[in-house]
């Protein structure tokens, strides 16, 4: 199977990485129990052997193009920390890359009963999906290990579906079929082309000098299993989804929060940037891979200020969007510019600002892990997972990513903001005025009923 030559999509994320960005993704998971370390490390380099791309390195060929080879002189490192501390150091200690250097690290950090694992890779390799398929395995392996008459089995794999992850079901026949629906897509990648979206803050001097680990920022919001019900009622009742609602709060948030600062201007555009798993249900037996596209929503101060109004809007946008496939607009625009070598990465070049904040929802990531659940948190053998949290890489004047999750019924808000742009006020600020929107949200809706 290998060399295998990178997606379209995977290579506009090495190029990004290239422009200075560091496109990695983090999770951190409080676990309670103590790890059995060999039983661990056991089941890691299972999980590894199951999803090869966690440990596989580009390279580029004389034609110009990129590849996965194995490469064992730079392997994943499992890493064991005396400190609790040392473990949640964020950003993690050490960059991961998709060429020459670690493709992912686990660092595992415990203190008397609890485990704080840290988990880092290059965005290039995995979406969040493939994060916990990768995960998923490494737990039900790690239960397996320690407990003999553990039942969870590990999903079937076919490695030989990784050769075609980028072509999404699709032939000559078939897309020809979809070309009245995607057309519809058009006025978008013009709408796309011809908009710079606006930047969270403008540039500023005198603050953080540029290092790696003083780079980003991290903040959580945290909403309870209550409020986290009367979101999911307040979108019923709009009949939206609620990544629908969570959208709209997060563009009210940034319009406001830019308006109080004196940024905004009439004829400024907030974008999202929103992730979309483009997975279809064959490809369940998938490995670990980066299996998404993006789509983007663009909205004026004008359109922010009726929040109903613009929660119909993003709704029917979304749904434009999915009954018309309008997630492969953007990972056929990088296939039509890959044709040539090198069109690629011209292609990432140009592009000075591509959205104003990542918006992804995870959804329920633990759900399918083939793990009994224990007081509605999932135990792989004496370990519990107490919670959870992931973060999206920012790029170049994207100040702003944020993953949304639901664990145990409850929702949760993982922000990462870039410290070389943002202050720790506006950091908290921002956080603040997300967090009251997002409950003010839930509670309207628990007035009502």
């Amino acid at each position: 199977m290998f060399p295998l030559r990178l997606s379209p999509f995977e290579e506009s994320f090495l190029h990004d990485d290239e422009s200075g960005c560091s496109l990695d993704i983090v999770l951190r998971m409080e676990l309670r129990g103590v790890v059995d370390r060999p039983a661990f490390e056991k089941a890691f380099l299972t999980a590894l052997d199951r999803h090869p791309l966690m440990k596989a390195q580009v390279r580029r060929t004389w034609t110009g193009r990129y590849h996965w080879v194995l490469d064992d002189r730079h392997p994943p490192e499992l890493v064991w920390l005396d400190s609790e501390s040392q473990a949640t150091t964020f950003p993690p200690t050490g960059r991961v890359y998709a060429a020459e250097g670690v493709p992912t690290r686990i660092s595992m950090g415990i203190q008397s009963d609890r485990t704080t694992l840290v988990f880092h890779c290059h965005h290039t390799r995995t979406d969040g999906a493939g994060l916990f398929q990768f995960l998923g395995d490494l737990f039900v392996d790690y239960a397996r290990n320690i407990d003999p008459t553990c039942t969870a089995d590990l999903p079937p794999l076919e490695p030989s579906q990784l050769a075609v992850r980028h072509k999404f079901g699709l032939n000559p026949w078939r897309l020809f079929r979809r070309l009245p629906k995607l057309a519809v897509g058009l006025r978008g990648i013009r709408q796309f082309a011809s908009r710079c979206p606006a930047v969270l803050t403008p540039p500023r001097e005198g603050l953080l000098e540029s290092n790696e680990n003083a780079a980003t920022s991290t903040r959580v919001i945290d909403i309870d299993a209550i409020a986290t019900a009367g979101l999911r009622a307040a979108a019923k009742n709009q009949n939206a989804s609620l990544n629908d609602l969570l959208a709209r709060d997060l563009f009210l948030t940034i319009q406001s929060w830019r308006q109080q600062r004196g940024f905004d201007k009439a004829n400024d555009w907030v974008r999202l940037m929103v992730p979309i798993n483009m997975r279809r249900a064959e490809d369940a037996v998938m490995p670990a891979a980066n299996v998404v596209s993006t789509v983007y929503l663009d909205r004026q101060p004008h359109a922010c200020t009726d929040p109903e109004s613009l929660l119909r809007s993003i709704h029917d946008e979304m749904q434009l969007i999915k009954e018309n496939e309008l997630g492969l607009i953007f990972v056929l625009s990088l296939a039509a510019a890959g044709i040539v070598p090198g069109g690629i990465r011209q292609l990432t070049k140009g592009q000075e600002s591509i959205a104003t904040a990542v918006f992804s929802n995870l959804m329920r990531p633990l759900e399918s892990w083939r793990l009994p659940r224990r007081d509605n948190r999932i135990a792989a053998g004496n370990l519990i997972v107490e919670s959870l949290d992931v973060y999206a890489p920012l790029r170049r004047n994207m100040l702003l990513a944020c993953v949304v999750l639901t664990y145990a019924d409850q929702l949760r808000w993982c922000l990462r903001f870039d410290h070389e742009r943002l202050t720790d006020e506006e950091i908290e600020s921002f956080t603040k005025q997300l967090r009251d929107r997002v409950l003010a949200t839930a509670d309207q809706t628990r007035a009502i009923g």
